[in-house]
C-alpha cells in the first residue's frame, strides 16, 4: 500500500505532466490559423487545468492532514529504524518493478496514458450549427425563457443578446427571486 507520502509524490508528478501537456497544447494553439481548431484547443487546455486544480485540491486535503496520517508516517520514516524501514521499502519497490517489467519494455508511456485519460474524461464539445463551430453564440434557449419571465419587457433575439444576456441589472428585484428566473440563470450558466 502506497503512503500518504508516495501519493502527494505522485500527484505532485501528475500536476507537473499536465502542466507540461498543457503549456505543449497552448504553444500548439498559437501556431493554429483556424478558429475551429483553436476552440477546440482551448477546451482541451481547460480540461488539462481542470484535472490540475483537482489534483492540486487532493494535494491540499492530504497536506492539511486531519487525520494526523501523514505527521505519522513522516516520523516513522525519520525516526529509529528508518534505515529499515527504507530497506523494506527499496525491496517492494524492486519487487514490483520486476513484476511490471514487461510492460516498461512495451514502451508504454504512463505519462501520455495519464494525459489521454485526463482528456477522454472530458466531455466531448459538440457545437450547435447556429454556433458555426464556435464562433458565434446560440443562445435561442435562454433567450426563450428570459422573454417568459413575467415583468420582463419582451426584446428580440439580437437586442437580448447584446444588451441583455449579461446584465442581470435589467431584472426588476421581484423578477429575480423567483423560480422561473433561477431555471434562466442556470441555463444561462450551463450553456
Amino acid at each position: 500500500m502506497a503512503g500518504i507520502v508516495e501519493r502527494a509524490r505522485a500527484l505532485h508528478e501528475d500536476v507537473e505532466l499536465l502542466e507540461k501537456a498543457c503549456a505543449e497544447e497552448l504553444a500548439e494553439r498559437a501556431a493554429m490559423s483556424k478558429r475551429p481548431d483553436q476552440i477546440m484547443s482551448d477546451h482541451t487546455a481547460h480540461a488539462l487545468l481542470k484535472a490540475i486544480v483537482e489534483r492540486n485540491a487532493q494535494l491540499g486535503r492530504l497536506y492539511a492532514d486531519e487525520d494526523g496520517l501523514l505527521k505519522a508516517e513522516v516520523d516513522e520514516i525519520t525516526g529509529e529504524g528508518a534505515f529499515e524501514i527504507f530497506s523494506a521499502r527499496l525491496d517492494s519497490i524492486r519487487h514490483a518493478h520486476r513484476l511490471n517489467r514487461l510492460e516498461a519494455s512495451l514502451g508504454a508511456d504512463p505519462a501520455a496514458e495519464m494525459v489521454q485519460s485526463v482528456l477522454e474524461a472530458e466531455p466531448e464539445v459538440v457545437f450547435t450549427a447556429e454556433e458555426g463551430d464556435g464562433r458565434y453564440l446560440d443562445l435561442h434557449a435562454c433567450h426563450e425563457l428570459y422573454v417568459n419571465l413575467k415583468g420582463v419587457k419582451p426584446v428580440d433575439y439580437y437586442t437580448y443578446v447584446t444588451a441583455h444576456a449579461c446584465s442581470p441589472d435589467k431584472v426588476s428585484t421581484r423578477t429575480a427571486s423567483g423560480a422561473p428566473y433561477r431555471r434562466y440563470i442556470d441555463a444561462t450558466l450551463e450553456y
